[in-house]
């Protein structure tokens, strides 16, 4: 999976979140925390969605999250949002709301008019 790349903004604004809760400044978070981080900057994933994404990045199996594993657990985060949000806007076009637009369903939709 090729992953998203983060803008300058967004890295900041992932910087300013991790650092508030890397409160002895080693430049790592705690698992636990990580849930926290995401929650400040307005991302809400279940218990299981955090595990899977602590799972992909804590490759070394410290049980802590430093900088770059965090902006990593962030481009897989934003991929999959893109995603879903691509699959809503292939739902607003298709008129069975499977996702796909056929070649028709343009058609039959002027057809409605």
């Amino acid at each position: 999976m090729e992953l998203s790349q983060l803008t300058d903004v967004q890295i900041k604004t992932y910087r300013e979140a991790f650092t508030r809760y890397d409160t002895d400044n080693d430049g790592v978070v705690s698992t636990k925390e990580v849930a926290q981080v995401f929650r400040s900057i307005g991302y809400n994933p279940t218990e299981a969605e955090l595990q899977d994404l602590i799972n992909t990045v804590d490759k070394d199996g410290t049980g802590s999250i430093d900088f770059p594993e965090f902006l990593m657990m962030m481009r897989i985060k934003v991929q999959d949002q893109n995603q879903e949000e691509e699959i809503q806007r292939g739902r607003l076009l298709s008129f069975d709301n499977s996702g796909t637009v056929s070649f028709l369903d343009p058609m039959s939709s002027t057809c409605e008019l």
